[in-house]
């Protein structure tokens, strides 16, 4: 998952793995060193006013010299001048620290709205009103130790999602009732999406390359999701991304197989880094 975090520099340190083009080189590491403080003063900061809104509460005049030197920093960094950047870098710190002491004469730091609940089978989860919520409560509250926690706009994708179709129908069709369970079967999926783009049975077989009666079977569930190259087919044929659909009948894209039998190790120690980063 991809945060906006706007008024930070990203720039990946030099690694050997995630970032080799720049590995060994001394102007790029001077860089992301001199940029690191930067980068900690703005977690720092972000998490004690929300993403993004610092520069809002504050006087325009302020918030224009905040902007303009994140600007020369960027320039900066854009052209590759170590010098600069450092130099640049100590005005940035400077300006999120007269950002922070302005913002606190007439502000108060932000505080994440956000609401716990627990279902009766004990899964436990919170839904914050927004991202910035939702960060400063996972990095701040110790209740959030182990909770699964969704921003509003997060609910919204996954309801949107092609997988949430036939729920949002029936809640549709009878506001009243009450999700209890959600099953949702490759096979009533499929069906679904072919009589909503008015493709026949016959000819989707036809299509796939399948007898009818196949296509029946696995449609009322009665026999299992077919094979990858099929489910592809399918995707194809409904206008589905064919992740959602592959995922959904229990398998795991050939691509992505051949990638993890072929790298395991550059995939463990990419792992390894990103749960060292930030964010």
């Amino acid at each position: 998952m991809v945060f906006k975090m706007a008024t930070k520099t990203i720039r990946r340190q030099p690694d050997e793995i995630t970032n080799p083009k720049d590995y060994g080189d001394p102007i790029a590491d001077g860089i992301h060193h001199a940029i690191k403080p930067v980068d900690e003063i703005a977690t720092k900061m972000e998490l004690k006013w929300g993403c993004d809104r610092l520069p809002g509460l504050v006087s325009p005049a302020t918030a224009a010299k905040f902007g303009s030197a994140k600007a020369k920093l960027d320039d900066a960094i854009y052209n590759n001048d170590p010098q600069a950047v450092a130099k640049r870098a100590t005005v940035m710190v400077n300006g999120w620290k007269a950002l922070d002491k302005e913002a606190s004469n007439n502000h108060k730091p932000f505080k994440p709205r956000i609401w716990h609940h627990t279902t009766e089978n004990g899964f436990k989860f919170a839904i914050a009103k927004g991202n910035a919520d939702a960060i400063k409560a996972i990095k701040t509250d110790s209740r959030m130790e182990g909770v699964a926690v969704y921003s509003l706009d997060e609910i919204g994708h996954l309801l949107e999602n092609d997988t949430m179709a036939l729920v949002n129908s029936v809640k549709n069709v009878f506001p009243d009732a009450q999700i209890t369970e959600v099953r949702l079967e490759f096979g009533a999926f499929m069906r679904q999406k072919r009589e909503e783009k008015e493709i026949g049975l016959r000819e989707m077989a036809k299509i796939i390359g399948v007898s009818p009666t196949y296509v029946s079977k696995v449609e009322r569930d009665e026999f299992p999701p077919p094979a990858e190259d099929k489910v592809r087919k399918i995707a194809a044929i409904l206008d589905i991304d064919v992740d959602v659909l592959l995922a959904l009948a229990g398998k795991v894209s050939s691509d992505l197989s051949e990638i993890i039998r072929e790298h395991p190790r550059e995939l463990k120690a990419a792992n390894s880094v990103d749960d060292e980063l930030p964010f």
